[in-house]
């Protein structure tokens, strides 16, 4: 039994056992990732929460019954459906989900088959994509803007950038820490312990702070040099201080190897480095 398979029971065993609608979830994360998982229709609520299967099937190939995932996924229901009925309509309408609008950072190439399906624009080898951050307190997170936002809203994906360039600095504040009060002692054996760490005030889609205005400008100034950008994940940048005749490249396999070793792959932005010149305000692949 594959793990679709799995899904189609699980979802005509649940639909007996609530009397409930149980729809079926196959949803293309980020970095080509596929999630399989189930929402339990709720009538009086416009919200339900996906139940994501993948390490239950795990579980069941390891040897659990299948009477035993039922209870499990029974039990995830009624800990995390909503405890007050959830009205997402705001969503519909672009007057309402315009100040939520935020963009982030993505990998151009592993994303290309959800870039189909979503407005973007290339930068660099990565892509700016779109978010919407909803402020509900029973029902916290982000939803991606797909294509299908658009067409709903009446507006262009052109209309939508400069309207998350002024959004997302106000809803991921800057934040920029040193390294070492983060990590004690030097994490990146070889190389100068002078590293910062770019995110946001959430640490959610920290890295594309790296677009935020005079963000990167102020550092290099302040510390009167260049700046290496290191992609640690979607999450956050480390920014290193170019001294006088350093390699940019002897950084390169420290990214590689972050990457492969320490970074979940449903996070990873790029194994590419990235360069400001401060004398023309320009980021580069270095």
């Amino acid at each position: 039994m594959n793990i679709k398979e799995f899904t189609e029971k699980i979802q005509s065993a649940l639909a007996v056992s609530l009397n409930r609608e149980v729809q079926l979830k196959e949803t293309l994360k980020l970095n080509n990732i596929r999630r399989y998982g189930i929402v339990i229709a709720e009538s009086e609520n416009s919200l339900s929460p996906v139940i994501h299967l993948e390490k239950l099937f795990e579980d069941f190939q390891n040897g659990k019954s299948m009477n035993a995932v039922l209870n499990i996924i029974i039990d995830i229901y009624h800990r995390d459906r909503p405890k007050k009925p959830v009205d997402m309509e705001w969503v519909r309408h672009f007057d309402q989900a315009r100040e939520t609008i935020f963009y982030f950072l993505i990998n151009y190439d592993a994303n290309r088959e959800l870039l189909s399906q979503i407005p973007h624009f290339r930068y660099l080898d990565l892509a700016v994509v779109f978010g919407m951050k909803s402020g509900l307190e029973n029902a916290p997170g982000t939803i991606t803007v797909f294509n299908s936002h658009l067409d709903m809203w009446g507006i262009t994906a052109e209309e939508l950038f400069p309207i998350a360039e002024a959004n997302t600095p106000q809803l991921y504040p800057l934040q920029v820490s040193y390294m070492p009060d983060l990590f004690p002692g030097n994490p990146f054996p070889g190389h100068p312990s002078q590293m910062y760490v770019l995110t946001n005030s959430y640490r959610t889609y920290g890295a594309a702070a790296i677009r935020y205005k005079d963000t990167l400008k102020g550092f290099s100034l302040l510390m009167g040099c260049d700046i290496l950008l290191l992609p640690d994940s979607i999450h956050k940048m480390v920014l290193v201080p170019l001294t006088e005749g350093e390699n940019p490249e002897s950084y390169r396999n420290t990214v590689c190897n972050t990457n492969e070793h320490f970074t979940d792959v449903s996070e990873f932005l790029s194994n590419s480095i990235y360069l400001y010149k401060r004398d023309t305000g320009e980021i580069v692949i270095a």
